[in-house]
């Protein structure tokens, strides 16, 4: 409900349930600072930001509006249909539909029964693809029989369309009856 202009700081503050909005996407925070110079918005309080087919909230959301990117930190939380992704860190290009996800990523995917482990993902939002490098887990249940397969690798791609996955390098597949490796 408050809004100040900073002139000899070229900064806009607003305070109190604010609310941007860019084509498509909108941003709604208890805090937001914009600086005109850099064409840079920072918004604190909780922030949501909404774009077609997805929610993300963070403790921090960092707009660089030249660019169409942007950063969010603390506490992320991405909200789809079918699936989350929580992280630390995730920084999202909005003109490419990517996102990558950073320290402590984890996917959950309701539709298929898979949780992703990784500390690095990257979400390809057109060809639906996930791509997880550093120390990346999947972890796969069997919705009719409650069994879970686990797959460790260097690297793991996971294709939502067609609920395919891939495993590379250093592979171990395990369930409680089976384990297999393959270098």
């Amino acid at each position: 409900d408050i809004g100040y202009w900073f002139e000899e700081r070229s900064v806009i503050e607003f305070y109190s349930n604010v609310f941007v909005e860019k084509n498509d996407i909108s941003l709604n925070s208890d805090t937001l600072s914009y600086s005109t110079d850099a064409n840079i918005v920072v918004a604190t309080g909780r922030p949501v930001l909404k774009d077609s087919n997805k929610t993300i909230k963070a403790e921090t959301i960092t707009y660089d509006v030249d660019n169409e990117i942007f950063y969010c930190r603390d506490s992320v939380e991405l909200i789809q249909v079918n699936q989350n992704l929580y992280s630390d860190e995730l920084t999202y290009y909005a003109s490419e539909d990517k996102m990558v996800a950073t320290e402590n990523a984890k996917v959950i995917n309701k539709e298929n029964f898979t949780t992703l482990l990784s500390d690095s993902i990257e979400y390809f939002e057109k060809s639906k693809e996930i791509k997880a490098y550093i120390d990346p887990v999947l972890i796969k249940k069997d919705s009719a029989k409650g069994k879970s397969t686990r797959i460790s690798a260097r690297e793991i791609i996971a294709k939502e369309l067609t609920n395919n996955f891939l495993a590379k390098n250093n592979v171990k597949i395990s369930r409680e009856d089976f384990t297999g490796y393959s270098n």
